[in-house]
């Protein structure tokens, strides 16, 4: 987060306070002239239709894909908490990255979002501003990267079909895998062999050891195939490969994250029917979208709400039991 906050220093406040939700409003409206198009002959009754056809099997292995996905998105903080040095239980880890990443998902502006909501929590538990930042920073960077692995690993051995509108070569994508590979591999060799912390003005960011980074880039690559599972199986079956529909959720998801516009709504459902829609058709995409939207995002964010409410009250409960010891 500090590095995000270095890099807009130079731009006028008026500017910076703007810039941000301009974009997402340009990228959601932009969305919608798309759907407006991509949709023209969509029939809504039909997609709901399908919504409804989706089999109870398909929505309880949606259900238990995403419980792994969250508990595996915990360790980008367990990984995070071992890099600035500190020591906390995985029950209190787990509750900041849970709400944390909820909220991101959901509200967008993740540095902003869900690193606020970390800091709450991290900084209640006795972590410095500083040491909290850095996590943030390192979990925010292995989040990229594991999405750079995963998606270049896909892109290279399998790429998505293109959608015959956009008359590019399906070489392209095989391009931007070799791409997403190569950042990876360089950040891997400057942890290796950069033994000074990166400086911007007086704030530091030393880079972790090549053990610790690896571990996090597994750790990533990993919390992507699970989230990708989760929309997966809420497809109509056989419908498109797994390696396939990997490469264009991966896409669409990066791009909605892009966009900052919340839970990359419209933005995420763009893509997948401008790349789907030829091979399974755009009713049954936005009827299977509806079901993974709210077992992914909206269930997850109503417990990490409870959850921090829960945390909240019992942290006042707390503050006015100190109070009253001092009071005596």
């Amino acid at each position: 987060m500090p590095l995000y906050f270095a890099l807009i220093n130079g731009m006028s406040k008026s500017a910076t306070r703007f810039i941000g939700p301009a974009i997402g409003l340009t990228l959601f409206c932009a969305s919608l002239w798309v759907l407006s198009h991509e949709f023209a002959r969509l029939d809504f009754f039909q997609v709901i239709e399908e919504f409804r056809s989706i089999g109870w099997k398909q929505v309880v292995l949606a259900i238990g894909l995403t419980v792994v996905s969250y508990l595996v998105l915990t360790l980008y903080d367990v990984t995070a908490i071992v890099y600035v040095g500190e020591r906390l239980s995985y029950p209190r880890i787990a509750l900041a990255s849970f709400v944390g990443y909820t909220i991101s998902h959901n509200l967008g502006f993740s540095f902003v979002s869900g690193g606020a909501a970390r800091y709450r929590l991290f900084s209640s538990w006795g972590l410095s501003a500083g040491q909290v930042a850095r996590a943030i920073l390192f979990s925010g960077i292995t989040y990229w990267l594991g999405f750079f692995l995963l998606t270049g690993l896909v892109l290279l051995i399998d790429p998505p079909p293109l959608p015959s509108s956009l008359s590019l070569p399906s070489s392209s994508l095989v391009v931007l895998g070799l791409i997403f590979i190569a950042v990876v591999v360089v950040y891997v060799l400057a942890c290796a062999l950069r033994t000074r912390p990166l400086r911007i003005r007086r704030w530091e960011w030393p880079f972790p050891s090549v053990k610790l980074t690896l571990i996090a880039l597994i750790i990533a690559a990993v919390d992507w195939m699970f989230a990708t599972s989760v929309n997966y199986v809420l497809l109509p079956v056989d419908q498109v490969s797994f390696i396939h529909f990997a490469g264009v959720f991966l896409i669409g998801q990066v791009i909605g994250i892009l966009s900052h516009v919340p839970g990359g709504l419209g933005v995420y459902e763009t893509m997948l029917v401008f790349f789907l829609g030829e091979q399974i058709g755009p009713n049954q995409v936005l009827g299977c979208l509806i079901a993974y939207r709210i077992i992914y995002y909206l269930v997850p964010v109503c417990l990490s709400m409870l959850l921090l409410l829960n945390h909240e009250i019992r942290e006042q409960r707390v503050g006015r039991v100190k109070v009253s010891l001092a009071n005596e």
